[in-house]
């Protein structure tokens, strides 16, 4: 039986890319300090341990399916709940910590006003070529790069 875990609070919240980094660190920092198994549950939300669930077999391996699951629920809930509104909706319906963590790191990590506008020029240099695509290609590569700007 595992024992409760109260979300903790981490000041300031993420507001943006603005805040990112010094928010990232705080959440890193945090999240190192609670386990799973010889783990943290900080390599959860990166990635470098995965969901048993494809691997598992046995009565064994719905403990740790299970185990795996509350503790990726608890970093993705620590995450949303140290956020703004805005950065809340970055997360969207991500199921995975690590689903999370890489749509935060995409939407606000290094982006400065140069790469702002590296990524505008890129948006819009995008021309259409009947030749080489479809319609709706075309706009799905224009809808891809607009976002990630």
């Amino acid at each position: 039986m595992s024992k409760e875990r109260s979300i903790p609070k981490i000041e300031p919240k993420l507001v943006g890319q603005n805040n990112y980094a010094q928010w990232i660190l705080s959440i890193e920092q945090t999240l190192s300090s609670y386990e799973y198994k010889e783990e943290m549950i900080w390599e959860i939300v990166t990635g470098e341990v995965k969901d048993p669930d494809s691997e598992a077999k046995g009565k064994s391996a719905d403990a740790k399916v299970k185990q795996w699951r509350r503790d990726n629920n608890f970093a993705i809930l620590t995450m949303k709940r140290n956020c703004e509104s805005e950065a809340v909706e970055v997360i969207g319906l991500a199921r995975t910590a690590n689903e999370a963590y890489l749509e935060l790191q995409a939407k606000y990590e290094g982006k400065t006003i140069s790469t702002l506008g590296a990524l505008l020029i890129n948006v819009i240099k995008t021309l259409y070529d009947d030749r080489t695509q479809t319609i709706e290609e075309h706009i799905s590569d224009f809808d891809k790069k607009w976002n990630f700007m």
